[in-house]
């Protein structure tokens, strides 16, 4: 079976997010976090379903840190992704 993995994070959040720690001098490592929202990744994980033909190949979801991401999988289940 086909299968395309996916690390769902939003690229173009995460780059504002950046700019603007980088722009406050915001440099310790918790700003690597902050600048990775839960909201992005939950956005991002809903993507790759609308991608999805229906068929094959299932989606493999690389890595899974908030809780909305869960229910962007289970909506995609109900909705005849495979994963």
């Amino acid at each position: 079976m086909l299968v395309y993995g996916c690390h769902a994070e939003n690229g173009d959040v995460i780059e504002t997010l950046i700019a603007e720690a980088l722009a406050a001098h915001h440099l310790t490592p918790e700003w690597h976090a902050k600048t990775r929202p839960a909201w992005g990744a939950v956005e991002a994980t809903l993507r790759p379903v609308r991608w999805q033909p229906r068929r094959e190949p299932a989606i493999y979801i690389v890595h899974m840190n908030a809780g909305g991401e869960v229910d962007m999988l289970k909506y995609a289940r109900e909705h005849g992704v495979k994963g």
